[in-house]
């Protein structure tokens, strides 16, 4: 996945549909991952050497000294 702000979009639609319906706690987890591609998208655009093809990593550590 290169394109994080478009995964976070996404992932907020997703995240919307579940809290629309009863599935209130998938919609909580669901909502993590919406703030995963958040965050990274957020990083690959501050920081120039930080790509989305880079950023193979769980570990926001090892991106801010990559």
């Amino acid at each position: 996945m290169e394109d994080y702000q478009a995964a976070f979009l996404e992932r907020h639609i997703d995240t919307e549909r579940l809290l629309d319906s009863i599935r209130k706690v998938g919609a909580m987890h669901f909502g993590g991952v919406t703030i995963e591609c958040l965050i990274k998208a957020i990083i690959c655009n501050t920081l120039t050497e930080v790509t989305g093809q880079n950023l193979r990593t769980h570990s926001y550590t090892e991106l801010m000294y990559h």
